[in-house]
C-alpha cells in the first residue's frame, strides 16, 4: 500500500458523561455544578441567552478553558471509560483526535499566516503519525467532504482568501481531520448569513449522520434544535435547568425559564397583530452564586419557595425529562 493510499479507521460516536462541573474566573462563579449525559452516537443541544455558560461548559468540561483565568472542579468528565480530569496535562491527545471542536468565529479560529494546508495536516501527523504525502491526500478529501471545489489550489491559500462560510467548512474539515468521536459546536452559525447558515447546518448533519458523531450543539436558536438535537439541555445564569428528549421539551417546557424562551419564539411567527411576547428583565450578574433559584426575579410564578435552591427533579410522567424547579417537586402544587 503505498502512502497516498493509507486510510484511518472512522470512528463511531463515544458516550460523553459531565457530573458536578463548576467554573470560575477570578473567584466568581460563571457555571455551577452542571452535570449531563451524552449516549453514543445522540446529539445534545444546549440553549440559553448569552452569558448563561454554554460555552465554558463545554469548554471546561473538554480542558479547552486557560488555566492561569478559569478555575475548573469537576467529580469526573468521562469519554466512554476515560476520565479526561485525570490525564494530567495530556489532554492534547484526546482533543482534535477523539473530540473535534468547531468553533463560533472561523476568522478568529484559523491563524492568518499559515497556510490552509499547514494547519489542516499539523495536527493529522501529529495524531495519527501521518507523513506529509498522505495527510496531504487526506486535506485534500476533507475538503470535498465539506464542499471546498478546487481543493488542489487551494490548500495552498490563507483565511484571508476565502469568504467566512468557506472558511467555517474548513474550520469543520479540520474539526474532523483525524476521525474524532465527538464533535462540539460552539454556536457554529453565528457569524454567517442565513443562506450560508442553512449550508452549514446541513454540511454537519449531514457529516453526523453519515459518522455516527456523538454531537454537542451550543445555541441561541431554539427553533434550530428541532432539527438537530435528541435531547436538549437549557441554561441560565450559569446553571442547568431542564433537560430533556427534544420533542418533549420543545413542545412542553416544564421550566418557566425555558417556556418563556419557546414564547417568544412563537410569537415572531403568530403574525396577525399579536404582540410579541418578552422575558421582563435581565439575567442577574450573580446568578450561579444565587442562594434560591436565579430566575425567580423574572419568573411569574415564583413564589416563597423559590427563595431556596431547587435540586434537579424528573418531570411526573417524564422519565428523561428532568427540571430545576420547585414546581415539580414533591407535594408542590404546579
Amino acid at each position: 500500500m503505498t502512502p497516498a493510499a493509507k486510510t484511518v479507521p472512522v470512528s463511531t460516536g463515544a458516550s460523553f458523561e459531565v457530573e458536578g462541573l463548576t467554573v470560575r474566573f477570578g473567584g466568581k462563579t460563571a457555571v455551577d455544578n452542571v452535570s449531563f449525559r451524552l449516549a453514543p452516537g445522540e446529539a445534545l443541544g444546549i440553549v440559553g441567552e448569552s452569558g448563561s455558560g454554554k460555552s465554558t461548559t463545554a469548554m471546561g468540561a473538554v480542558g479547552l478553558l486557560d488555566p492561569e483565568t478559569a478555575e475548573v472542579e469537576t467529580r469526573h468528565v468521562r469519554l466512554d471509560d476515560m476520565d479526561l480530569g485525570k490525564l494530567n496535562g495530556k489532554q492534547a491527545g484526546v482533543l482534535g483526535r477523539r473530540i473535534g471542536v468547531v468553533f463560533q468565529n472561523p476568522m478568529v479560529a484559523l491563524n492568518p499566516v499559515l497556510t490552509i494546508e499547514r494547519q489542516l495536516t499539523d495536527h493529522m501527523r501529529q495524531h495519527l503519525r501521518l507523513d506529509a504525502r498522505t495527510a496531504r491526500a487526506r486535506a485534500l478529501r476533507l475538503l470535498g467532504e465539506v464542499g471546498i471545489t478546487d481543493a488542489e489550489r487551494r490548500l495552498s491559500f490563507y483565511p484571508f482568501q476565502f469568504s467566512g462560510g468557506m472558511l467555517q467548512r474548513i474550520t469543520i474539515a479540520m474539526a474532523l481531520a483525524c476521525d474524532p468521536e465527538l464533535l462540539i459546536a460552539d454556536e457554529p452559525t453565528t457569524a454567517l448569513d442565513a443562506t450560508v447558515q442553512a449550508e452549514v447546518v446541513d454540511l454537519i448533519l449531514s457529516i453526523r449522520r453519515s459518522r455516527g458523531l456523538s454531537l454537542i450543539w451550543i445555541t441561541h436558536d431554539l427553533a434550530l434544535l428541532n432539527r438537530i438535537a435528541d435531547r436538549v439541555a437549557v441554561m441560565y445564569a450559569g446553571r442547568l435547568v431542564e433537560i430533556g428528549p427534544a420533542d418533549a421539551l420543545l413542545d412542553h417546557p416544564s421550566h418557566p425559564y425555558a417556556a418563556g424562551l419557546l414564547a417568544s419564539v412563537q410569537s415572531l411567527w403568530t403574525g396577525g397583530g399579536t404582540e410579541f411576547r418578552t422575558i421582563e428583565g435581565t439575567p442577574p450578574a450573580n446568578g450561579p452564586d444565587m442562594p434560591g433559584c436565579a430566575f425567580a426575579p423574572r419568573c411569574p410564578r415564583a413564589f416563597e419557595r423559590c427563595a431556596t435552591r431547587p435540586p434537579m427533579a424528573t418531570v411526573p410522567g417524564a422519565s428523561a425529562h428532568d427540571v430545576a424547579c420547585w414546581l415539580f417537586n414533591s407535594g408542590v402544587p404546579a
